[in-house]
């Protein structure tokens, strides 16, 4: 980006932060740092981009993006491929296919995801 490194520091503790803090072992995405539920599909979505924007400062950054972005597809996407909106402790899904909370969202990540893999 701008090339000054003074708060790098300051931006690994924060992503060390959320890589120990936000994802449940199987790469569930957590709601806050101490609290899952609900599973939102912003959590998974940014967590996907900021995981794989990340991944060449971070070695375990890009694996976790993968784990994040598989338990994301297995469990929160359709079979007609839309991806669910929130998963509750309930275990109810809200289904609903909003373009901008959980379709869009989840295309960028996956899709900045795609493009770190492919390097």
């Amino acid at each position: 980006m701008s090339g000054d490194k003074e708060f790098e520091p300051n931006l690994k503790k924060g992503f060390d932060f959320l890589k120990n803090n936000f994802f449940e072992p199987d790469g569930m995405p957590k709601y806050y740092h101490n609290k899952i539920w609900p599973v939102d599909s912003q959590c998974a979505a940014q967590a996907i981009e900021t995981l794989a924007g990340y991944a060449d400062h971070d070695d375990e950054a890009l694996p976790l993006a993968c784990k994040v972005a598989s338990w994301w597809i297995d469990n929160m996407q359709d079979k007609d491929g839309h991806y669910y909106f929130r998963l509750y402790k309930s275990g109810i899904k809200d289904k609903t296919p909003m373009l901008h909370w959980s379709q869009a969202t989840t295309y960028k990540g996956l899709t900045m995801l795609y493009e770190k893999l492919k390097r």
